[in-house]
């Protein structure tokens, strides 16, 4: 029995059932982003169960005059830090292996931050979860679990300080509810430059302006005054008790959540505007989980065992399923297929029982664990995080020694490509700087075109020209080459195009030109980021200006190979149709 369910005196196994409902959301959305867009709402039903069951201990032991503050954070201590701490130390571990300094800094700043229980507030000043610069940092899903930490710093010392008033605390959570809600609304919609024109006066306006619409989204997302009222709305909850009767139209309302649940699930996205109105379908899918979802077949599904099992090993699931996906990823240039994706699925839950069983179980059973034992832990594992972190960042020698040489770094390998010197007598400086050599600076045979997907590729080409003695080139274009689509917003992608082609035509021995790319996103109707082309037509000039570019090269008696991934172009079928697609694989 999990003694953090235990509310009124009674233990709800459906609770574990939503859990259930709730990482599979989290991690199918991370694994399988395609089949569950909006799973990251699992995040803010996990916040509702949380605010429920703390507060309803809390409230539970101020009823019963057993209320202590040490007993509260030693069960708080034994229930997180375990699983964490020791997710942490493999995360560092790996990441010394995997990971460049450049990349390795990020991580151990992570480290650090998490090391005193506010990695949301490293990643509110660094960028936003839905940032591509993040999908490398391995720590990034503590956010949340920053922002249950700092409420667990406040809500027991609210309600203890308010209990004596007996129906002031309801008001008070209500309260709390409201201006927390009001505040993630303003996020999503006040923008304040609106208000310039009473500020005619002040000089840093624009300044904060622009500060404040640059970091609203990420605040609103990782702060706890923004995402307080989902964890209260729990709170409120667990004041008012579940209901003690089973009439039969509770089982209706149960299976109106596990509906409503399927909403945001299938239907939102990472450019749904979230949390604030949007975060209310998973806050209300919980209440009514919460509250009504012991009854009926909801009742049935999430009290079976299945739902029940997997719901104890959640925690862990969740802290081990993230940088399972990040080191895969990485190590496979994120590109990797279904088979890939079901291994890490395997292995997130392996890992997750292992964590359960051995280090969860264990540690939370044991009855010799009191307040300074549970504090002292604590304190060392975050004083040596923190140190590592610190010294880590701090010594030059030592992020060269631990990230900086790895012989797995892709970026170390990259930077050590060397520029295209036999072709110094072509007069195209542009090029000539771009030009990257993979395999020998002698007779190129292919050229390798594309954004970072083809960078990934670098490696696996250059190895295979040394070995086969097949030399080429690789070029990075930040977009693909498109004639003449985005002449009005890029002048020097047309430009780049043009050089290219004279470079081609003046190279005999370069026969092979291979496109590499993130085809999707070059696809989308918004693929086209910063850019005043009308995006709408996207997806009917993309590929006019592919073929034309092929067609140039084609021209010249060379071939065009449009390398791509499965995972990929799968996703891209469904962006441009099939006959679009059709048309690229006869380029």
């Amino acid at each position: 029995m999990d003694n953090q369910q235990i509310i009124h005196e009674k233990y709800y196994p459906h609770i574990d059932g939503i859990r259930t409902i709730a990482v599979m959301a989290v991690v199918l959305y991370h694994i399988f982003g395609y089949l569950c867009p909006g799973g990251y709402v699992g995040v803010d039903v996990f916040f509702v169960i949380s605010g429920y069951l703390i507060t309803g201990g809390l409230l539970r032991s101020l009823r019963d005059g057993t209320y202590s503050i040490k007993d509260f954070y030693t069960k708080r201590i034994r229930r997180i830090i375990p699983a964490y701490g020791v997710l942490v130390v493999f995360v560092l571990i790996t990441s010394v292996f995997l990971y460049s300094s450049s990349y390795l800094n990020s991580i151990l700043t992570t480290i650090g931050f998490s090391s005193l229980f506010s990695a949301n507030l490293y990643f509110y000043q660094d960028a936003g979860y839905f940032a591509a610069n993040t999908e490398l940092n391995p720590l990034l899903h503590l956010w949340s679990l920053g922002v249950e930490e700092q409420f667990y710093i406040f809500i027991p010392l609210i309600l203890a300080y308010f209990f004596k008033w007996k129906h002031a605390i309801i008001k008070i959570i209500v309260l709390m509810l409201i201006l927390s809600l009001i505040g993630s609304l303003l996020c999503n919609y006040l923008i304040i430059d609106d208000f310039s024109q009473y500020f005619n006066n002040w000089s840093h306006w624009n300044l904060l302006c622009a500060y404040f619409n640059s970091k609203k989204d990420a605040f609103n997302f990782f702060m706890l005054p923004t995402r307080a009222w989902e964890l209260l709305a729990g709170s409120c909850l667990a004041y008012i008790g579940l209901p003690r009767s089973n009439k039969k139209y509770y089982s209706c309302l149960a299976i109106l959540g596990f509906i409503l649940f399927l909403i945001p699930c299938f239907g939102y996205s990472s450019h749904t505007l979230f949390p604030g109105i949007g975060a209310m379908f998973p806050v209300i899918v919980a209440l009514l989980l919460l509250a009504y979802g012991n009854t009926g077949i909801v009742g049935l599904i999430l009290r079976s065992k299945p739902f029940v099992g997997i719901g104890k090993i959640s925690y862990s699931l969740y802290l081990w399923h993230w940088p399972l996906i990040v080191f895969w990823k990485y190590l496979t240039d994120n590109h990797y297929e279904v088979v890939g994706q079901i291994f890490v699925l395997i292995m997130s839950f392996f890992m997750g029982y292992l964590s359960w069983k051995y280090i969860e179980q264990p540690i939370r059973l044991r009855k010799n664990w009191n307040f300074s034992l549970a504090f002292n832990m604590t304190a060392i594992m975050s004083c040596f995080l923190l140190a590592v972190s610190i010294i880590g960042i701090k010594s030059t020698k030592i992020n060269s020694l631990l990230g900086g040489t790895s012989k797995y770094s892709k970026e170390n390998y990259w930077s050590s490509v060397t520029p295209y010197v036999s072709g110094q007598s072509i007069n195209i400086p542009s090029i000539m700087s771009n030009l990257r050599i993979l395999g020998k600076d002698e007779a190129p045979k292919y050229l390798l075109l594309g954004d970072s997907h083809a960078k990934g590729l670098a490696k696996g080409f250059d190895e295979f020209s040394k070995k086969n003695k097949i030399n080429g080139l690789i070029y990075m274009m930040t977009v693909i080459p498109g004639m003449d689509i985005y002449n009005s917003s890029l002048p020097s992608n047309d430009k780049q195009i043009c050089e290219l082609l004279d470079f081609l035509q003046t190279n005999d021995t370069c026969q092979y030109v291979i496109l590499s790319n993130f085809w999707c996103r070059r696809f989308e109707s918004n693929g086209v980021q910063n850019r005043t082309v009308n995006e709408d037509n996207n997806l009917a000039t993309m590929p006019e200006g592919l073929k034309k570019f092929c067609e140039k090269v084609k021209a010249m008696n060379k071939t065009v190979v449009i390398f791509h991934q499965y995972h990929t172009m799968k996703k891209m079928c469904f962006i441009i149709g099939r006959d679009q697609l059709k048309l690229i694989h006869q380029l």
